[in-house]
């Protein structure tokens, strides 16, 4: 797994979306974006080819925030990465099944929606201007709009 790679597939497909006031010139996530994504993509990982059982267990320890994120960087991995990218975050030089990897992140994206529609008052809410309505890792919508998962 690289998580080095999907930081750098996320600021393309991702912070070159962002729009004003929060565009950036250089497209790159700051140093607590990086480690909040990093954080995220070693739990999407560590769950990923585990057994559904295992998944949802593992999603039931987490707070609703981690869910929360582990479910923005599934949608970003499941719907904005393409097989190619996929296999360069994966770190797989051989030939290998995406369609299982795919599979899985459905599996999780269903498991975290779950949790997260069963546990919370009411459903979340997104900024404007989210793009692809990812903005669990941006730093200016930490404090606004993280706080609905605490």
């Amino acid at each position: 797994m690289s998580a080095a790679n999907c930081c750098s597939i996320f600021e393309k497909e991702i912070v070159s979306r962002l729009l004003r006031p929060h565009k950036r010139a250089d497209n790159h996530l700051t140093p607590t974006e990086t480690d909040r994504l990093t954080n995220t993509f070693t739990q999407v990982w560590g769950l990923l080819w585990k057994p559904q059982k295992e998944k949802e267990r593992g999603l039931e320890r987490m707070s609703l925030k981690e869910i929360f994120c582990i479910r923005q960087l599934t949608m970003f991995l499941f719907g904005a990465v393409d097989v190619d990218d996929l296999q360069k975050i994966a770190d797989e030089d051989t030939p290998w099944d995406s369609s299982k990897c795919f599979a899985s992140l459905e599996e999780i994206l269903v498991s975290s929606g779950n949790r997260l529609q069963r546990d919370l008052d009411r459903w979340y809410d997104t900024p404007d201007r989210a793009p692809l309505t990812i903005f669990a890792f941006f730093d200016h919508w930490q404090e606004v709009w993280m706080e609905q998962f605490d």
